[in-house]
């Protein structure tokens, strides 16, 4: 039976970016969903790449295209730049997926069934933690949201989304363009590891350094406008940042509705730091 969704990943390194992604983290990914979707279920796993050594052969394989792989991502230098992926999005579809597309990062856990995840069929959704869309997990409709391509500017776009006080590359188009479409949460059993499974980064764990002894300077007055106020999004979006962090399973424990657990941020799957908090991933993730 030919599947009516593709899920997608994208290996590819950012010179700037500090992880490096791997042939056998796709080949995990694959595993995984293979243990975790439907029999009735067919699926395909495409991989949007500019080095296919070392994939299985059940991964389908598509050379990455070159467009927008050389712009920054505008929240930071050391932040991966995501905006190849809005190729998804191009009308003429270039890298030939099926009807519908489930773009998936490749630092997830996948721990529970996701039939119901390739079977969305929306014409865009996204996953939403703390307020924010995140790029980890986001699905279309091919060829039905095509401005997320066609009005993307290389040159405005970027700033556009940074001047707005949304995080991220392509994530933050997203919202920008998007900020109604529907989402997953935590109610669906999609989990960031960073925000609400696990405590510790490696930043965390590296050795404090003594403590400096900063002098106290008047804050200077200020006639700039304040943002938060005017905008109610950027607003919600602090205070969702901030909110202290709620681990109701337990630190490190895997909430029992969980299916797919992401690590957006540090440390990664692979980690010692983390697989240590959580000895569940080595069980799952494999």
């Amino acid at each position: 039976m030919k599947p009516r969704g593709s899920v997608v990943c994208f290996k590819y390194n950012t010179p700037t970016y500090r992880t490096r992604f791997t042939a056998s983290m796709v080949n995990k990914l694959f595993l995984m969903l293979a243990r975790n979707v439907g029999d009735d279920v067919p699926f395909e796993l495409v991989c949007i790449t500019d080095d296919t050594k070392g994939l299985m052969s059940d991964v389908f394989t598509r050379p990455i295209m070159a467009t927008f792989r050389d712009l920054r991502n505008p929240t930071s230098l050391t932040r991966p730049n995501c905006y190849p992926r809005l190729a998804l999005f191009d009308p003429s579809n270039p890298y030939g997926l099926q009807e519908y597309f489930l773009s998936i990062d490749l630092d997830v856990v996948v721990t529970g069934d996701v039939t119901k995840f390739i079977q969305h069929w929306c014409d865009f959704r996204a996953w939403k933690i703390r307020g924010r869309f995140c790029g980890s997990l986001f699905g279309g409709r091919v060829g039905a949201t095509p401005e997320l391509f066609t009005e993307f500017d290389p040159q405005i776009s970027p700033s556009l989304t940074h001047s707005a006080g949304l995080k991220g590359s392509d994530q933050a188009w997203f919202e920008y363009k998007l900020p109604d479409a529907p989402v997953w949460t935590a109610a669906d059993g999609i989990y960031g590891w960073q925000d609400e499974i696990g405590m510790k980064t490696r930043r965390a764990l590296r050795r404090p350094m003594p403590p400096r002894i900063i002098p106290i300077v008047p804050p200077k007055r200020s006639n700039k406008p304040d943002f938060l106020a005017m905008n109610p999004l950027l607003r919600r979006q602090k205070e969702a940042r901030e909110a202290p962090p709620v681990r109701p399973h337990g630190v490190g424990n895997l909430p029992p509705d969980a299916r797919m657990v992401f690590f957006y941020g540090e440390p990664k799957t692979w980690d010692r730091e983390a697989q240590e908090q959580s000895p569940w991933i080595l069980e799952h993730y494999r």
